[in-house]
C-alpha cells in the first residue's frame, strides 16, 4: 500500500505521526547492539590435571581457572574453545562453568610422544572481541598411557556373548570395572565382582557380556577400548564420567588419590597387533582387523541374529502359522528382519532385540528348498563359524573323522587355532599329539578369485570343494612342516617358509598338492562351498594361520547382482 500520507489531500504536509520513524529504527538498533553480550572478563588458568594422556584421545581433562564463558542457547553469540597444543579437546557443558572446564581430549599422532604441550582456552565474543587463556607445558600425549587390545577369542557374537580380550591396558588397571571395551556404539559389560580381571605378565586380560540392546545391530563395527585410572567398584569415582574432581580430596572410602591419579590419564586404545620386533620394535600397526570387500570398509568385529528356539516346532503344510523365535541381536523394526523357513519367507509381525514373531507363508513347499535362492545369500550375513572336532593323534591315523572325538565345539568368527586358552599360556594343559578337523561352508563375499596361504605348527591341509558338496573337498593349500620363521605367529614371512629361490613366487613352493599359497579359485558371491580344514599339533605351543589373497576384483559381482567399484 502507498504512505499514508500520499492517500490524503495534496495540501497535507507530513507530520511526525505520519513520516516513517527511520530514525528511531536506527536508534534501537543501536541500543540493541549496546546491550549485547560481550566477554565480562579476561580468563585465566591456574592449574592442568592429569598431566598425561593418552595418544588415541578420550582422556577427561579438568581445566581450573577463572573467566570462563558459558554458552547456552540465550546467548548465542559467544563461543569457546579448548585446545591441548594444536588438537581440539571436546568440552563438557555439564562439567564446566565459569571457574572450571571439563574437556575430553581428540587423538594426538597414534604412538608418538609429545612434548608437554600448552593448554589454551580461546574466548570469541558477538562483538568481535576476543581473548586466550593459556598454561604453557600442561599435558602430554604419551605412549606409556596408551591402552589398546592386542588379542580377542573371537570377532563375532551376538547379544548375551561373553567376549575375551587381552592386552596391554597399563599397569594402573587393577579391576576390570577400569576398562571399557565398546563394540560399535555399545558398552560391552565388564563386572570385577562376576568376572575379575585377569593377569598375564604385563598384559591385562578382560571377560564382558555383550548387551541385548537395540543399538548392537548385525552388521560389521570396529572395537576400542578405554582405560580410566579410577575404579568404579571401589568407590572412587564421584561422576558418572569417572574421572578425578579434585586431587587433595579423599575418595568415598576415606582413601586419597594415588600419585598415578593425580597426574596420570588414560583415555582411549585401539586395536593392534604388534610388528616383529626384527622388523623394528617400535613399529605398531595402527589397526588391526579386516576389510569388507564389497564396501572396502575396515571392521573387527561381525555382529550376527542368532536363533536359540522356535515355538511351534511343526506346523501344518500349507502354512499360515505363526511361529516366534528367541535369540538376540534381532532388530526391533519389523522390516529389518528377514526371516525364512524352508527357504519360504515368514513375515515378521513383532519384534523386539531377543524375540521375532512372523507368520508363514499360505503354502510353505512353495518357497523352494533351504539350499538355494534367498536362504543361500543369507549364510553370507549371518556367520556360525566352524564346527571345529579333536582327535587324538593315534586315533585320527586309525580311523580319521569316523574315530571318537576328545572334544568338540564352534569356532566363532575364527577359523585361526591356538592351543593356549589365552594369549600368553603357551599350551597350559600340555596335551601333544592332537588333531583338530574344522568344517562349515565358505560364502565369498564377491566374485573373485581366491588363493589360500597356511601356516603354522605343526602341519595343516585347507580344503575348498566346487560347491556344497563335502565329499567333492580339494586340496587348496598345504603346510608340511612348521614355520620356522622368528616370530611365526606375526611375521608376514612365515607364509612362506621354507623360502622359495631368489626371484621363485610363493605359488611355486612344493608339489601340486603340497603348497603354502594354493593355485587360485575361481568362486562366486553367495554360494556356499564346503570348506574344511585339518591341523595337527605335536607337541609344545601350536598355532594356526590362514588367509587368503583375493585378486580380479575389477567389476567384481555382488549377492545382490550388483557391481564392486574398481
Amino acid at each position: 500500500p502507498r504512505p499514508p500520507w500520499k492517500k490524503t489531500p495534496r495540501t497535507m504536509r507530513r507530520t511526525s505521526a505520519t513520516r516513517p520513524r527511520r530514525a528511531g529504527l536506527g536508534l534501537a538498533l543501536a541500543l540493541a547492539l549496546a546491550a549485547g553480550p560481550s566477554l565480562s572478563s579476561a580468563a585465566s588458568i591456574s592449574r592442568v590435571f592429569p598431566g598425561r594422556g593418552s595418544t588415541y584421545g578420550g582422556t577427561y581433562v579438568v581445566i581450573d581457572g577463572a573467566g570462563f564463558a558459558l554458552p547456552s542457547e540465550a546467548n548465542p553469540w559467544d563461543s569457546q574453545q579448548v585446545f591441548v597444543g594444536p588438537v581440539a579437546c571436546d568440552t563438557m557443558p555439564h562439567f564446566t562453568n565459569s571457574t572450571r572446564i571439563v574437556c575430553v581430549t581428540r587423538a594426538s599422532f597414534p604412538w608418538v610422544n609429545t612434548a608437554a604441550l600448552p593448554v589454551s582456552v580461546l574466548q570469541f565474543g558477538g562483538l568481535g572481541e576476543a581473548d586466550t587463556a593459556v598454561l604453557a607445558g600442561a599435558f602430554t600425549y604419551a605412549v606409556d598411557n596408551t591402552p589398546s587390545i592386542a588379542w580377542g577369542a573371537a570377532w563375532a557374537g551376538s547379544g548375551g556373548d561373553l567376549l575375551d580380550f587381552s592386552g596391554v591396558l597399563t599397569s594402573v588397571v587393577s579391576s576390570a570395572d577400569q576398562v571399557e571395551v565398546r563394540v560399535g556404539q555399545v558398552i560391552c559389560a565388564s563386572d570385577q565382582e562376576e568376572r575379575p580381571l585377569g593377569f598375564e605378565g604385563s598384559q591385562r586380560r578382560v571377560v564382558c557380556e555383550l548387551p541385548a540392546s537395540s543399538l548392537l545391530l548385525p552388521g560389521r563395527v570396529n572395537v576400542t577400548v578405554r582405560v580410566t585410572a579410577l575404579d568404579p567398584g571401589a568407590g572412587e569415582c564421584s561422576n558418572r564420567a569417572c574421572f578425578l574432581e579434585d586431587p587433595s580430596a579423599t575418595f568415598a572410602s576415606g582413601a586419597s588419590p594415588s600419585t598415578t591419579q593425580r597426574t596420570q590419564g588414560f583415555g582411549r586404545g585401539p586395536v593392534v597387533t604388534g610388528a616383529p620386533t626384527s622388523v623394528h620394535p617400535e613399529v605398531r600397526e595402527d589397526w588391526a582387523g579386516t576389510v569388507d570387500l564389497a564396501t572396502g570398509e575396515p571392521f573387527h568385529f561381525e555382529v550376527f541374529p542368532r536363533v536359540d528356539s522356535v515355538e511351534p516346532a511343526a506346523t501344518g503344510r500349507f502354512g499360515g502359522h505363526s511361529l516366534t523365535l528367541h535369540g538376540a541381536s534381532f532388530s526391533e523394526v519389523d522390516d529389518e528382519n528377514e526371516v525364512l523357513v524352508g527357504g519360504a519367507r515368514c513375515a515378521v509381525t513383532a519384534a523386539t532385540t531377543d524375540t521375532l514373531e512372523c507368520t508363514l507363508a499360505d503354502d510353505v513347499r512353495s518357497g523352494g528348498g533351504g539350499v538355494g535362492g534367498a536362504a543361500n545369500a543369507t549364510a553370507a550375513r549371518t556367520p556360525r563359524g566352524l564346527a571345529y572336532r579333536d582327535f587324538t593323534l593315534s586315533d585320527w591315523q586309525a580311523q580319521g573323522a569316523a574315530s571318537t572325538p576328545l572334544r568338540s565345539g564352534v569356532l566363532p568368527g575364527r577359523v585361526d587355532f591356538v592351543r593356549d586358552p589365552g594369549p600368553r599360556s603357551d599350551n597350559a594343559e600340555s596335551v601333544n599329539n592332537i588333531v583338530r578337523e574344522a568344517v562349515g561352508y565358505l560364502v565369498p563375499p564377491v566374485t573373485a578369485t581366491y588363493a589360500f596361504y597356511v601356516a603354522g605348527d605343526d602341519e595343516a591341509t585347507v580344503e575348498v570343494s566346487a560347491d556344497e558338496d563335502f565329499s567333492r573337498l580339494a586340496p587348496a593349500a598345504r603346510l608340511s612342516s612348521y614355520s620356522d620363521v622368528d616370530e611365526a605367529r606375526r611375521s608376514p614371512a612365515a607364509w612362506f617358509h621354507p623360502f622359495p629361490d631368489a626371484g621363485a613366487a610363493p605359488e611355486t613352493l612344493g608339489g601340486a598338492a603340497d603348497k603354502q599359497a594354493g593355485a587360485p579359485l575361481a568362486l562366486e558371491a553367495g554360494r556356499r562351498y564346503a570348506f574344511r580344514y585339518t591341523h595337527t599339533m605335536f607337541s609344545g605351543s601350536e598355532w594356526l594361520r590362514l588367509a587368503c589373497r583375493v585378486s580380479k576384483l575389477g567389476g567384481a559381482g555382488l549377492p545382490g547382482g550388483g557391481e564392486v567399484s574398481r
